[in-house]
């Protein structure tokens, strides 16, 4: 079976499984690789336990395959996504955003403009009073989020 691990752009979420944090994915490499079978539509799907994947985003990502689904033709299976080092504002930014709703990343952001937000929820330095629609309950929710993709970053799919 061969393995790529090839900096990927996501072209389309297929499906996302938020519960078993399975998805399907519809990419392309970044740089053309023609070892990568693409379909009908000039991409390829790549699917897997993985956290959440942003449209038009570039992730290095380690994969195998082709595999062949009797349905929906060729796919590749995930085995690692790249964890992003979260040492600046964009990539902890970057990182929020596919872990929160934009709604909740919005309030933070405004009211911590210049502050790596994940480092700064997880010190617990966030004033509820301040973030309108977040209030205690909701923070530690999305503290629980933040800790469990950062695990899941990790995750090495089997």
């Amino acid at each position: 079976m061969n393995q790529y691990e090839l900096e990927v752009v996501i072209q389309r979420q297929v499906y996302y499984d938020d519960i078993k944090k399975f998805g399907i994915f519809a990419c392309d490499t970044v740089e053309y690789n023609r070892e990568v079978a693409r379909n009908k539509y000039g991409n390829f799907s790549l699917q897997g336990n993985t956290r959440p994947l942003s449209e038009g985003q570039k992730y290095t990502i380690k994969f195998e395959g082709a595999y062949n689904h009797p349905k929906y033709g060729e796919f590749y299976k995930i085995i690692e996504v790249a964890v992003d080092k979260l040492d600046t504002l964009d990539a902890q930014d970057k990182f929020l955003k596919e872990v929160i709703s934009e709604k909740h990343f919005n309030v933070l952001k405004k009211t911590y403009p210049y502050e790596k937000l994940v480092d700064f929820i997880l010190a617990d330095k966030v004033d509820v009073r301040l973030t309108k629609g977040i209030k205690k309950p909701t923070l530690d929710k999305i503290k629980v989020k933040i800790k469990d993709s950062m695990k899941l970053a990790n995750l090495i799919a089997k």
